[in-house]
């Protein structure tokens, strides 16, 4: 399954009969390799991972009864609207330990689902916003977007994303991605395309800085 998983994102190349290959990535590179600021994280160490296998339902049901009978009044409080701060602090965590990925829990927004959240980008990025979805896409995407007033533009899809000249030409502010599985063509985006999109991204950003 793991060789799968790194098949479909372009990490190696399997050959019949002779094996996987790590594929050459087509990376672009920082001058700035150097991060200047830090998560506010508390981190455990020993923290381990649990195969599904080996889930410890006693140990979950103690816990659970643990957290209703020291927080049970906290468990009735209402949460704020971007999301209650222990959950975005532990979805900084795990994007951190997992994905490498340098998120601040103030950047981080908790939804009821992902049309919810649909809304939520245009109401944060703007109206006046071009967004760029994949063609074809889940069709609510398309259909938020366009019950919020805001203009699309679709981008059509090839084997691993979108196709690199259809983004190069896009007049877009916003670009919107499934980086994995995306529906209904159940592409997965590649390692390469989705450094193609940060590329496209930091150009974009340093355009309007």
């Amino acid at each position: 399954k793991a060789y799968e998983i790194l098949a479909d994102e372009g990490y190696v190349l399997p050959m019949e009969r002779s094996g996987y290959f790590v594929c050459e990535l087509d990376v672009f590179t920082s001058g700035n390799r150097g991060v200047s600021q830090q998560a506010i994280l508390h981190i455990d160490e020993k923290e381990k991972d649990v195969a599904a296998g080996d889930f410890e339902h006693s140990l979950w049901f103690k816990t659970v009864r643990k957290v209703i009978s020291e927080k049970g009044e906290e468990l009735f409080v209402k949460s704020p609207g971007e999301g209650c701060a222990v959950l975005r602090n532990a979805i900084a965590d795990y994007l951190l330990r997992y994905r490498g990925m340098l998120a601040q829990p103030k950047q981080i927004i908790i939804g009821s689902g992902a049309e919810q959240l649909y809304e939520t980008v245009v109401k944060i990025l703007g109206r006046d916003k071009v967004y760029g979805i994949e063609d074809p896409s889940y069709e609510q995407i398309e259909a938020v977007y366009r019950g919020e007033d805001a203009d699309i533009v679709k981008l059509k899809m090839g084997r691993d994303g979108i196709e690199s000249g259809v983004l190069d030409k896009a007049d877009i502010d916003v670009l919107h991605v499934t980086p994995f599985k995306s529906y209904p063509t159940d592409v997965t985006t590649s390692i390469n395309k989705r450094y193609e999109y940060l590329k496209w991204a930091k150009a974009l950003s340093f355009y309007l800085s």
